[in-house]
């Protein structure tokens, strides 16, 4: 046992609590072990005569020899709170690993060496202020002071709690925890609830408050129990009294100080068996709301989504770290909430390659369908090794999840849900470019109720739905035919509306009257089934149309500068039955030329009579365009003349 062996001074510190006063004392005196410190007191009857050993030291001394003496004859029950070497040394040790680099370095130029037990020697000798801090300056001398502090404070603890029911309650597993990171009992008391629950979010509440009072930890914590509604830089700023830069510099860097705020729970003894809803090994994972709920309800505490997930973070065993939505998706107000309200652990060294990946994802999430579409990761990922496509299948599903509601992720691709609510017009624009004509109303309504069942519709609504969307649908004429408004682009020949539409539309783009003849040629490109009658019709019934002499049509509303002189028409004489008959199987053009050597008709004009007689009935004109009969008054004429040949 060390309490029997002939101790040095150091060593009567560490495990007997000696004073740095008595040290000091027995330094001057150069009593520098324990057989020294006896042999004084036997030969001089006690310490009334150790130089400047006042009467505290005195009774110290004194005591300190009668442990000793009772410890000898019943080794295992000494009265004294005595700690073992390897607590001291583990005390010790937590509290240098809390140091920065710059002041581990310090001490060790200090002391000299690197040795734990030195370090215990040093601090134990000098006092809880040694003198040697007061040459250093700027933040190493803080951190050794504070080190000082704490490390005495802590030491003193574990002799008060030694014998206490912590140890025998939870174990020395437990015990050796709380030392270790400086645990204070009544912190400990509140680590698990009457009924021997763990309790570890309302410890780590009173924990957290206690362990740091400077203000970047205050920040932090108040930003880790937001829940997210911590509110803006300038508002953190104002309510710490600093400036909105120094909030955001902080904050910056909160996920490495919450790294070291939480390091403790990766070595609390049982936690993970009291905490397995707070740890995973799948390679993403975004906090479950529900599963926060539920604990911050059962200990009653407010902590936030990032605060729990820094605890999975610590107790899953697994290579996880703290992702962030701003990565994947830019700095933007909803990746930042996310960041707050569904913060995620990902798998180290996944964020790179599964980027890429979401980027192609968030481009085809934002195309509008009206259906649910199936779409293909198989050319992103085959680039990565097995292992890798498994794991980033594995991420994507719990990832897209929480960003893309709706998006199913398969082994080969994911399935987008439909974004566009179907209306009517889409559901005709689907029936019209099934039929790929234009089609009857009633067609439509025909194929319309065949395709939507549960969406039927009347003929009048087909008619009202093409009525209220012109910019998508065209109706032709009177006759009820409607087709798509593209069509008229896509397609030569068709256009939408009345023949009296059309003839506005055409005469409106003139500075000149157009003469009838060439308004018919215009309507028959859109209109082959109309005829000079259907068209004179409407010429002559709508109002905002003008027939100026010589047959030439403008609009009435419209001055003109010049009306064009009146053509040149066929004489009657010249289409008499006896001249026709002449004309008896020879070719139309024959006739045309006829005529034309005759008059000075245009040749519209002379086309436009002999299609009038074709029209009467007067003149059979068969396929080839040979004229084969000549009627009078639509009645078979005699045939005077069957093989004369026409003259001048």
């Amino acid at each position: 046992m060390e309490a029997l062996k002939d101790m040095d001074l150091a060593q009567l510190t560490l495990f007997h609590g000696l004073s740095v006063r008595a040290v000091h004392v027995c330094e001057a005196a150069e009593l520098a072990r324990l057989s020294d410190i006896r042999a004084f007191h036997t030969a001089n009857g006690g310490f009334a005569k150790l130089p400047n050993c006042g009467q505290k030291t005195v009774l110290e001394l004194e005591t300190m020899l009668a442990n000793l003496d009772q410890l000898s004859e019943s080794v295992g029950n000494a009265p004294t709170k005595r700690l073992p070497e390897k607590l001291v040394v583990q005390i010790y040790e937590g509290h240098f690993q809390r140091l920065s680099a710059d002041a581990q370095h310090v001490l060790w130029s200090m002391l000299g060496t690197s040795s734990v037990h030195s370090g215990v020697s040093f601090f134990m000798r000098h006092g809880a202020y040694p003198a040697q801090l007061a040459a250093l300056r700027g933040p190493c001398r803080r951190e050794l002071r504070r080190m000082s502090t704490s490390l005495f404070k802590d030491l003193e603890q574990a002799r008060q709690v030694m014998g206490e029911d912590v140890e025998g309650t939870h174990g020395k597993e437990l015990y050796r925890w709380a030392l270790h990171h400086s645990v204070s009992t009544a912190h400990m008391k509140e680590l698990f609830d009457s009924k021997g629950s763990m309790t570890l979010l309302r410890f780590m509440t009173n924990y957290l408050q206690d362990l740091d009072r400077r203000t970047p930890h205050r920040i932090v914590f108040a930003y880790l129990g937001s829940r997210g509604n911590v509110g803006s830089m300038a508002e953190i700023a104002g309510r710490f009294d600093v400036t909105r830069e120094y909030v955001r510099q902080v904050l910056a860097d909160e996920r490495l100080r919450s790294a070291r705020l939480f390091r403790p729970i990766t070595t609390l003894p049982d936690v993970r068996a009291h905490y397995p809803d707070l740890q995973t090994s799948a390679s993403a994972f975004v906090m479950d709301h529900h599963v926060l709920d539920r604990l911050n309800a059962r200990e009653n505490t407010h902590w936030s989504p990032l605060f729990a997930l820094h605890i999975m973070q610590a107790i899953s065993q697994h290579d996880h770290v703290l992702g962030s939505w701003t990565t994947l998706f830019g700095k933007s107000h909803w990746s930042k909430g996310l960041d707050l309200q569904q913060p995620f652990l990902i798998t180290r060294g996944m964020i790179a390659p599964i980027i890429p990946l979401l980027t192609e994802i968030e481009r085809q999430y934002e195309l509008e369908r009206i259906a649910p579409q199936e779409a293909d990761l198989r050319a992103l990922l085959e680039v990565q090794d097995p292992a890798m496509r498994l794991s980033l299948l594995e991420a994507l599903k719990v990832l897209v999840s929480t960003c893309f509601p709706g998006i199913r992720i398969t082994d080969e691709g994911f399935i987008l849900p439909a974004n566009k609510t179907q209306f009517n017009e889409d559901r005709l624009m689907e029936v019209l470019e099934k039929l790929d004509v234009p089609s009857h109303v009633s067609v439509v309504r025909e194929v319309w109720n065949s395709t939507f069942p549960d969406h039927p519709i009347s003929i009048g609504g087909v008619r009202s739905l093409a009525s209220d969307h012109k910019d998508l649908f065209m109706s032709i004429g009177r006759a009820s035919i409607y087709g798509l408004k593209r069509w008229e682009v896509e397609r030569p020949g068709l256009k939408a509306g009345t023949i009296r539409s059309i003839i506005a539309e055409q005469v409106g783009m003139v500075d000149t009257p157009l003469h009838v003849e060439d308004v018919v040629t215009l309507v028959k490109q859109f209109r082959p089934d109309a005829n000079l009658k259907n068209i004179l019709q409407n010429l002559k019934l709508a109002r905002e149309f003008k027939i100026h002499p010589g047959g030439y049509v403008g609009l009435s509303g419209k001055v003109y500068a010049k009306i064009p002189d009146p053509a040149v028409t066929v004489p009657g004489s010249l289409m008499r039955d006896q001249t026709l008959i002449r004309f008896i199987d020879q070719p139309r053009s024959e006739l045309s030329a006829f005529l034309a050597s005759k008059c000075q008709a245009a040749p519209p004009q002379i086309e436009s009579v002999i299609d009038k007689a074709v029209a009467k009935g007067r003149l059979v004109i068969d396929a080839c365009g040979v004229i084969r009969e000549v009627r009078q008054n639509g009645n078979a004429s005699a045939v005077l003349i069957t093989a004369l040949p026409p003259s001048a």
